[in-house]
């Protein structure tokens, strides 16, 4: 999957990958900054271990799409949390996964959010991004891990990382429950309904789901994998659904039936 996605973006890089309000941006823009972002964080590994998985707490932008590009090209579990999470949930998240960074891109007007403070609190290194921008200008904190613990943090993980994504239940009725998808789940997913969506490098596809209901897996990749456009629909269009499609040009609609 991950040689596959990245093959095929870099055949398309001067094809347009996302339209995010009223910027466009190509694949080879997305491959760029996701190459920059992982130059980073090898710098500030200094070829010490690293964890595999990247919590996210995210709205839809161009810049959660290089976060999944990321994850995908370099070998990382992408764990999307909503920012309804409770601060016990996330912090037990933090504590048993081996958790790279937390990423965020929804702050408030003074520049912090609960769950970043979570994040810092728990002494996990932490990335903050600006929605819409490129994701290697993001502001990234490694604190100094304890002495005493043995827990592996930053720099890039093995390829042979099989889970694409985790996916956690809210924790409401006792502790959160996750769900893996692997690469290769994926991978086949994508290669059996190529056909059958008819989804082709001309069309623009909707991307309207929130990024921790997995169906934003399917409106990314089936997009990437395709070579076609991804049109990012901000939480300001939700109200102006026919401007936003208008505006786009979409052509490929997906969503479960609530939404229509």
């Amino acid at each position: 999957m991950r040689d596959t996605l990245y093959n095929v973006m870099v055949e398309a890089a001067d094809r347009i990958a996302v339209l995010d309000q009223d910027k466009t941006f190509r694949y080879r823009d997305v491959l760029d900054d996701a190459a920059h972002l992982h130059e980073q964080l090898n710098t500030a590994a200094r070829g010490g271990p690293t964890g595999t998985h990247i919590i996210m707490s995210a709205e839809r932008s161009y810049t959660s799409v290089v976060m999944y590009v990321f994850s995908v090209v370099y070998g990382y579990t992408l764990v999307p949390v909503t920012a309804e999470i409770d601060n016990r949930s996330l912090t037990r998240l933090i504590n048993e996964l081996p958790v790279a960074f937390f990423f965020t891109d929804t702050l408030t007007d003074k520049g912090t959010s609960r769950l970043l403070a979570v994040a810092q609190q728990a002494s996990c290194p932490t990335l903050v991004a600006e929605r819409g921008k490129p994701l290697s200008d993001g502001a990234f904190h490694q604190p100094l891990p304890p002495l005493n613990n043995s827990r592996e943090w930053l720099a890039a993980p093995s390829q042979d990382n099989p889970d694409l994504y985790l996916i956690f239940t809210s924790g409401s009725t006792g502790n959160p429950k996750g769900v893996s998808v692997e690469t290769h789940n994926l991978l086949n997913y994508l290669e059996a309904t190529r056909d059958e969506f008819g989804v082709h490098a001309d069309d623009v596809l909707s991307h309207i789901s929130p990024l921790s209901f997995d169906f934003s897996i399917h409106e990314i990749f089936i997009a990437l994998f395709n070579q076609a456009a991804i049109a990012v629909l901000r939480e300001n269009d939700k109200f102006n659904f026919s401007g936003y499609l208008s505006r786009h040009a979409v052509s490929v609609w997906a969503s479960v039936p609530s939404t229509v």
